[in-house]
């Protein structure tokens, strides 16, 4: 059986495709998945045209209840991942 997080990894894979993307994704107790997505494909996208992006491909997969085990996608560009990695 596929595990959500598995189901996540092959939804968003597309979006990894530049070589500073890159798609991390790591299990919250009890059940659920977090995770960042730092993609150049959203490069002139607001914050909620992103999210649409990813929930758009993660209803592809994911049924209503192992949509409720995703708390949060977090969505970067890589020169905005970049700028908050160097002021952490």
């Amino acid at each position: 059986m596929e595990t959500v997080k598995s189901k996540m990894t092959r939804a968003l894979s597309r979006f990894v495709a530049g070589p500073a993307d890159r798609l991390t994704l790591e299990d919250v107790a009890p059940n659920k998945v977090s995770g960042m997505l730092v993609s150049s494909h959203f490069d002139g996208k607001s914050l909620s045209e992103r999210q649409d992006l990813i929930w758009d491909e993660l209803d592809k997969v994911l049924d209503p209840y192992e949509r409720t085990r995703v708390v949060i996608v977090f969505a970067d560009t890589p020169e905005e991942h970049k700028l908050y990695k160097d002021t952490a």
